[in-house]
């Protein structure tokens, strides 16, 4: 939760709080308290987002604080403080920024609030998995032109108003990402954009359907050319415009699972060709004909993931990180200005998620364990660092030029860890 509306609450120009809690599982919860451990976890990630801290407790009728929770919070307090200069005027980084419209936040009464849609969700936790550092927007924000991209997830709508604001910052040079039926006018079958890539035809005729990909697509991430994967929810068939470049192959099942047409214990396998592609490109414009960000969040099936950070590596070109590791390593770069003691440098946190095998439905991370083999890449800028460190004890960590990026091998890392390049 907190890692996805973060990023929308450091938007609005103003500090904002991470709130979490000392107790084990929700407020009021005497005798229940977090582990080292996880408190760290917790701390780092809110203040990788950009946030200030805050940790609950209630206090006994009898008004005595317990010393076991102080000393808990003294240790993850104390590891904060030491790393404020690091922390002081930094601010998160953004490529790419999620667009969430009036629609997805207003029209839906069973959302919880607060929260997002799944699509919105979908794609912010598809991004922290890939890296992409990303911000989420609400339509009325003063300016597009910090992002290098916007993402219009699933089913996103505009009115008049956005519309005109998107094709200025097309024209200026941004580059928007389409899903599904994001920005289709639902009376006129046609999208609202100018420049999409592709004329709606109408959705799959069956639910799945399946995605047959070209080595664009599969890419390195272990993808198979010459495997059908399923799509579980609600596919669309499009047709490319002419000079678009298109990737991989939407199939339909042989037939929707009813009381007529019946086979094994799920859907049925995958049938003919479509004569419809997956994704599909312009210049300015990426659409994917699969809804993949809402599919992600409600089956968690990796191929999507892999799918979609493949094609948004192609289209947005480079990245500011590229890290090796897995996806419940998030790594987050700040900037930070120069100040009196220091010179402008650029932070990185990287967070580690360990949860273990429990039948709770909200895995706790009460156990850590450092993790070997990680490296990532920063992209210079074209500001090369002098010298790159941990934080806060200033250990030194060698680095190496690779073109525009530098590539630190990260020696093992715990729930938290601060890299500095200045």
């Amino acid at each position: 939760h907190y890692p996805i509306m973060s990023r929308q609450a450091r938007t609005n120009g103003v500090d904002f709080l991470g709130m979490t809690g000392r107790f084990h599982k929700a407020w009021a919860d005497f005798g229940g308290l977090k582990t080292r451990d996880q408190l760290d976890y917790e701390c780092g990630t809110i203040v990788a987002a950009g946030g200030k801290i805050s940790v609950g407790d209630q206090l006994h009728p009898n008004g005595v604080l317990d010393p076991a929770v102080y000393r808990l919070l003294g240790h993850s307090f104390s590891r904060i403080e030491q790393l404020e200069p690091w922390l002081d005027t930094a601010r998160p980084t953004s490529e790419i920024a999620l667009l969430g419209t009036v629609e997805t936040w207003q029209s839906d009464p069973n959302l919880p609030f607060p929260s997002h849609s799944s699509e919105v969700e979908g794609a912010a936790q598809l991004l922290l998995e890939g890296a992409i550092q990303f911000d989420i927007i609400e339509p009325a924000i003063s300016s597009f032109s910090n992002y290098k991209a916007i993402v219009l997830p699933d089913t996103a709508s505009i009115n008049s108003e956005l519309r005109e604001r998107l094709g200025e910052y097309v024209a200026g040079g941004g580059k928007l990402v389409l899903s599904g039926t994001a920005a289709l006018n639902s009376e006129t079958g046609a999208f609202d954009i100018s420049g999409v890539p592709v004329s709606y035809v109408s959705p799959a005729p069956t639910v799945p359907s399946y995605l047959r990909l070209d080595e664009a697509l599969a890419g390195e991430s272990g993808l198979a050319t010459d495997y059908d994967y399923v799509f579980y929810n609600q596919a669309h068939i499009v047709k490319p415009e002419a000079g678009a470049t298109a990737h991989g192959e939407l199939r339909r099942a042989l037939f929707n699972r009813t009381w007529e047409h019946f086979t094994s214990h799920a859907h049925a396998p995958v049938g003919d060709y479509l004569d419809a592609p997956l994704v599909v490109s312009n210049s300015n414009v990426l659409y994917f004909a699969a809804p993949l960000f809402s599919a992600y969040h409600d089956h968690d099936y990796w191929a999507y993931r892999a799918v979609a950070l493949n094609a948004l590596h192609a289209f947005l070109g480079d990245p500011l990180l590229i890290p090796t590791g897995p996806g419940w390593a998030e790594f987050t770069l700040h900037n930070q200005p120069a100040g009196e003691q220091h010179p402008e440098r650029r932070i990185l946190h990287i967070v580690t998620y360990h949860p273990r095998r429990t039948m709770q439905p909200i895995q706790h991370v009460d156990q850590s364990w450092s993790t070997a083999g990680l490296s990532v890449k920063v992209h210079t800028q074209g500001k090369t660092p002098e010298r790159v460190y941990l934080a806060p004890d200033r250990q030194p960590l060698a680095f190496t030029q690779e073109g525009e990026y530098i590539k630190i091998d990260l020696p093992p890392v715990g729930a938290h860890t601060v890299v500095v390049l200045e």
